[in-house]
């Protein structure tokens, strides 16, 4: 499942079977991934004070976050 933004905002992503990719534009995120089996490839920054969230999940399978400048 494979998303990209043009302009920022919170992100919520679940599947219960299949991997996660997205690329959000730069901004302050707090950041929430979790995987019961799979790999975590996270670029973004988890900012505790972001205004915007970020929340990946999937029981099966990887996720991949990165901004879109990267």
């Amino acid at each position: 499942m494979p998303g990209r933004l043009s302009n920022s905002q919170s992100v919520r992503a679940k599947t219960s079977n299949g991997s996660l990719t997205v690329r959000v534009p730069t901004a302050r995120y707090r950041v929430s991934v979790g995987t019961s089996s799979g790999d975590k490839d996270i670029s973004v920054p988890d900012d505790p004070s972001g205004t915007l969230r970020l929340d990946l999940t999937t029981g099966n399978g990887a996720i991949t976050a990165g901004t879109t400048a990267s």
